[in-house]
């Protein structure tokens, strides 16, 4: 960064630009609230989910509100920057890219991915509930005598559980001895669930699916493709493309943002100026 030092690194510290990467990355539209009219302003970080465009119910050109889920939240309005504008102490700025077709507000690139990432939500949260509340045994045991009494049943139930339950017994031969055939016990092996493996292949197509949707090779992310050996060639070719097509011109965006910020700042002869990387390993 060519800046000055003190209040430009100030003003565009860490937090700072973590925060508006992020709300870019989210939204695609980074909201700023300026405020003061004269020189040397103040700027400061909005959630663009907090801020809504002007309608006819509002005669602004925003309002902001901190939950738009609640009725009774406040509103406030606010106009939009204009340095010319000398009278209102707060001001917003709206930086978002063009979306073809939407004209009010941007949708996120990875908007494509949406039903895949609710997907990847409901498949944990039904494994969850699976485990927690399912009944699946895995052999049926039918004894045709009935116990001498209720602790016997109790004590040969535990001594079952205790010696073939979990990982530790598992591939112990289970023996039962009776007088005769037909007091001999039937053992049925339940079917094991069959959803694992439509799972499985549930997880890799949204995995693909979200990378994609961000123009990103799975592989930049630690995610092993199929039949792929991963080397070294293979992911700088891969980041290389994901630095031309997306990484680059997300970068280029966002230094004319922040350059815009630091002039309403007062901050005219200092720009910003972020660093690529070439390769994977850089």
């Amino acid at each position: 960064r060519k800046i000055k030092e003190g209040l430009i690194e100030n003003l565009l510290d860490k937090e700072f630009l973590s925060r508006f990467i992020l709300e870019y990355l989210i939204h695609s539209r980074n909201c700023i609230k300026v405020i003061g009219n004269k020189n040397n302003k103040k700027v400061q970080i909005i959630g663009a989910e907090k801020i809504r465009n002007g309608s006819d119910n509002y005669d602004v050109d925003y309002v902001y509100n901190y939950d738009w889920r609640l009725r009774r939240s406040e509103t406030i309005p606010y106009t939009k920057y204009s340095k010319f504008n000398k009278t209102e102490k707060e001001q917003i700025k709206v930086y978002q890219i063009l979306t073809p077709g939407v004209e009010v507000y941007s949708i996120p690139s990875y908007s494509s991915a949406g039903n895949w990432i609710w997907l990847d939500g409901q498949i944990s949260l039904f494994q969850k509930q699976n485990l927690e509340n399912s009944i699946n045994p895995s052999a049926i045991i039918k004894i045709y005598e009935n116990p001498g009494n209720k602790e016997e049943k109790e004590k040969f139930i535990q001594d079952l559980q205790t010696s073939f339950a979990s990982a530790r017994n598992a591939g112990k031969v289970l023996t039962f001895f009776s007088d005769g055939k037909e007091l001999a016990p039937d053992v049925t092996i339940a079917d094991a669930n069959k959803l694992d493996k439509s799972f499985a292949a549930t997880q890799e197509n949204i995995i693909r699916n979200v990378s994609y949707s961000h123009t990103t090779n799975p592989m930049l992310m630690g995610i092993v493709t199929a039949g792929s050996l991963g080397n070294t060639e293979e992911l700088n070719t891969a980041f290389k493309m994901f630095n031309n097509i997306y990484l680059k011109g997300t970068q280029s965006l966002l230094e004319d943002y922040l350059n815009d910020i630091i002039k309403i700042a007062g901050f005219t002869d200092s720009k910003v100026k972020f660093k690529s990387k070439e390769s994977y390993l850089d």
